[in-house]
């Protein structure tokens, strides 16, 4: 019998009354309204779709956002092969910096004044290439070939220099890194 009484009690413990006059009724309207509502005794679940499309929130600096990114010509490239490249640092050493090491200047890329990219391309001459230099990327066209490469450093557009040698092939756009002065680039 008392296992009957405190099963009784969790239940008053779980759907506690409530302080309505008529909470002894046997109304049908009130025993609806009390299933429908979820307790901790009788949680209220909710049937989701798993087919349902899934709305997502758009946040204020989203990167898909077509404010933030300006617009890139859009130039169907795809048959066009991506050549070999390689990026390579040059720093310009006095003798100061090498018997004296007077300088602040150090073995690291951060030090260096210029970037050196080569690109293979063979098959290709001088006459048929475009190049197109801008302060965070570089584009290069030809008729067989097409790269286009974000740089890992800032560069001067006007201040390089490209070198195209026929027996090999090869690209060599030279460009002069934009730095700011530090205790380290002066």
């Amino acid at each position: 019998m008392t296992d009957f009484y405190d099963i009784q009690q969790l239940v008053k413990l779980f759907n506690p009354p409530r302080d309505d006059d008529n909470f002894d009724s046997d109304n049908d309207n009130e025993e609806n309204a009390t299933k429908d509502e979820a307790t901790p005794a009788n949680p209220k679940t909710t049937k989701v779709n798993p087919y349902a499309k899934i709305e997502l929130e758009r946040q204020e600096h989203d990167i898909t956002d077509d404010t933030i990114l300006p617009p890139q010509d859009e130039v169907s490239s795809d048959w066009k092969k991506t050549p070999k490249w390689n990026i390579s640092y040059r720093q310009k050493v006095t003798a100061s910096d090498v018997f004296l090491q007077m300088g602040a200047k150090t073995p690291a890329t951060a030090s260096c004044e210029d970037m050196i990219v080569t690109i293979d391309l063979p098959g290709e001459h001088m006459q048929n290439m475009d190049i197109k230099v801008l302060t965070q990327s570089l584009e290069v066209s030809s008729p067989n070939f097409s790269l286009k490469i974000p740089l890992p450093q800032l560069v001067h557009p006007q201040k390089g220099d490209a070198k195209w040698d026929k027996d090999e092939e090869k690209l060599t756009i030279t460009l002069r890194m934009e730095r700011e002065f530090d205790f380290v680039n002066f």
